[in-house]
């Protein structure tokens, strides 16, 4: 290749690169009715606590915005204590569990430096609730980190977070307290299955979000039959729906622009928010930085 077309190729080449960096920051969705606008981020609900992503998009979108609109929150409830008394258990854990899962799941306790102790008086739904909380830890994983950093940001710039909602959390816990040991036993399995399948997964999803991409973590058969146990997961995730829909067709209503920062998959799902609000002859632009 002649020097000066090499020079050429290279220059290209570096004026992608430099594009592309430009470009590596989360998307967001435009909301219209024509009038009013809301500025929608969707984002993975687990990511590292340590995930660097660009938040130009973000700063541009809260110059002048005073509310950020973010998902529902529970209801406070005394009945936490009841769930966290009717799941101790007499016998040790392992003990009570089946000879497959019992290995699995000391070969994954033992994977996070954990020993039998830590988890000897729990049953078992009690105990992957334990066994995720020292995965995250191990792994340096976070719920709700990003929507956790547009708040913090937002309110350094005087803005304040409005919950799309509320939702009684005392449903699930009674639910939690009658599950069957076999129940129990299937949720303690999706956990241990999260430990087995490691958090390169998560990982992969966060970096990718932060690139721009709109993929989330897909929810596999195991975890799902965990979910399948406690009707109440279902039937709050369906509330979410219709409880962050309304709050954005609600924020139109006013002659201004808002920002909400809402889960990725609550947004991009078939009959999920974005959906809904179409579906609702609202304006849904495509992806955007």
């Amino acid at each position: 290749m002649p020097p000066r077309r090499f020079i050429a190729a290279l220059l290209g080449l570096a004026f992608l690169s430099l594009a592309a960096s430009a470009q590596a920051d989360p998307v967001w969705w435009r909301v219209s009715d024509g009038r009013s606008e809301v500025w929608i981020l969707g984002a993975p609900r687990i990511v590292p606590r340590d995930l660097a992503w660009d938040t130009k998009g973000l700063d541009r979108r809260l110059a002048d915005v005073k509310t950020v609109i973010v998902g529902p929150r529970a209801r406070g409830t005394m009945q936490a204590a009841g769930l966290i008394f009717s799941s101790f258990s007499p016998q040790p854990l392992e003990s009570t569990l089946p000879p497959s899962l019992r290995q699995r799941f000391v070969a994954a306790r033992e994977s996070l430096g954990k020993s039998a102790q830590r988890y000897a008086g729990w049953k078992p739904a009690a105990a992957s609730k334990l066994l995720l909380d020292d995965f995250f830890a191990a792994n340096n994983l976070q719920q709700g980190g990003v929507e956790a950093q547009v708040v913090k940001l937002a309110r350094e710039r005087g803005a304040h977070e409005a919950p799309a909602g509320e939702f009684d959390a005392s449903i699930l816990i009674d639910q939690a307290k009658t599950l069957s040991v076999a129940s129990q036993q299937t949720c303690l399995d999706a956990a241990v299955h999260d430990v087995e399948r490691g958090a390169g997964p998560v990982r992969a999803v966060a970096a990718g979000w932060a690139r721009g991409e709109t993929a989330d973590a897909p929810i596999d058969r195991i975890d799902r039959a965990c979910v399948l146990t406690l009707p109440a997961i279902d039937a709050q995730a369906e509330l979410t729906l219709v409880q962050e829909t309304n709050a954005v067709a609600q924020a139109l209503t006013a002659p201004s622009h808002s920002i909400a920062v809402f889960e990725l998959k609550n947004l991009t799902e078939p009959g999920g928010v974005l959906d809904r609000l179409r579906a609702r002859g609202l304006q849904v632009s495509a992806p955007t930085h």
